[in-house]
């Protein structure tokens, strides 16, 4: 398991260059203000299913052969 791990890490793992970081969240929260000074209702947000994960190691694996 920590081998596949690892693989998945390193797959995944590239140089961080900050100017790419966009904040989303802030972005949103800003709207969300300014839509609520201006009388809207707030959204409601519905959270997808996540579907049940049987083997962690079969999933991990999918993951790695997906990334690669």
């Amino acid at each position: 398991e920590r081998e596949l791990a690892g693989k998945l890490v390193e797959k995944l793992t590239e140089k961080f260059d900050i100017s790419k970081i966009v904040d989303t969240y802030q972005q949103k929260v800003n709207e969300l203000i300014t839509a609520r000074a201006m009388g809207k209702e707030a959204p409601t947000l519905e959270k997808p299913p996540t579907p049940p994960t049987e083997d962690f190691v079969k999933a991990l694996e999918a993951t790695v052969e997906a990334v690669a």
